[in-house]
């Protein structure tokens, strides 16, 4: 009888056992699975649109002519298209709005004593044309300081210096603007010329914006999900399992799906974007 009631009781007790090792069992398949998330898709390669700027030295003449004659914007536009004629370039058009870049950088040289392309503030040539206005694709400034014998002799000045004359003699370039002008300047009184040479952005294919924007939302949409879904697994990882956990699981999964398919919308968005800066890079390379 001793007997029996201990096999009873030993049956009873591997039964009892037996049962919390199928309950978690059964707990574990039970309990939803972690869905996976593509946490490479915010490593999508966006191509980047190309701005060339020439920007050479600046030329400062000290010799002083024999005989001073005032630059002109008109003139200093002539000397530079005679020059392009030489070699055998086309004439650059006038452009309003890079004769305002061009007045910019002048005012601003002779406002706060600087001979540069880039002001101690850091306005630069870019600086300057988006300032007055202008779309561009590529974009060079020449700049000379000094006294001289009229416009012919400062566009001589500058075909005399190797990375000005190449501004001059671009073939890219279809514009320019020009600003001359005489102020104090180091406590003498002297000129300063500028010109801003340019190829308008309209040369070249549209690259909407709004593509670019959109891009960006919802990269910053896929940020914030990502940094939601790393915290919310680790906090799982931590978790007993039961309801409350199985709970937090869907809402971890149903937080994936959103991310999966945000993701899905935004790699068609980029081929997009990218066939266009694809486009856009190549005209520029003509």
């Amino acid at each position: 009888m001793k007997k029996l009631k201990l096999a009873s009781f030993t049956l009873l007790l591997v039964v009892f056992v037996m049962g919390f090792v199928y309950r978690d069992a059964l707990l574990g398949f039970l309990a939803p699975q972690f869905r996976n998330f593509e946490d490479k898709i915010l490593d999508i390669a966006i191509q980047e649109i190309k701005k060339e700027i020439s920007a050479p030295t600046p030329l400062r003449i000290f010799e002083t002519p024999s005989k001073e004659i005032a630059l002109t914007v008109a003139g200093v536009v002539q000397w530079t298209n005679a020059e392009r004629a030489t070699a055998g370039l086309a004439p650059l058009a006038g452009n309003a709005e890079l004769n305002a870049a061009a007045k910019i950088r002048l005012d601003d040289m002779f406002q706060h004593q600087y001979f540069a392309h880039e002001s101690p503030s850091g306005k630069d040539a870019e600086y300057v044309a988006d300032a007055s206005g202008y779309e561009f694709i590529s974009l060079g400034e020449n700049l000379a300081l000094g006294v001289f014998e009229g416009d012919q002799d400062v566009v001589i000045a500058w075909m005399n210096s190797q990375g000005h004359r190449a501004n001059i003699l671009k073939d890219d370039f279809e514009e320019i603007g020009v600003a001359v002008g005489k102020n104090a300047f180091e406590k003498e009184q002297t000129w300063i010329a500028v010109q801003v040479f340019a190829r308008p952005a309209s040369s070249c294919p549209d690259m909407p914006a709004t593509i670019k924007a959109e891009i960006n939302v919802r990269q910053a949409d896929l940020k914030r999900l990502q940094q939601e879904l790393v915290a919310l697994k680790a906090e799982l990882e931590d978790m007993p399992r039961g309801k409350e956990r199985n709970e937090k699981v869907d809402a971890y999964n149903a937080l994936v799906g959103e991310y999966n398919a945000l993701g899905a919308t935004l790699k068609p968005l980029v081929a997009e974007y990218n066939a266009q800066a694809t486009a856009y890079n190549t005209c520029i390379g003509k």
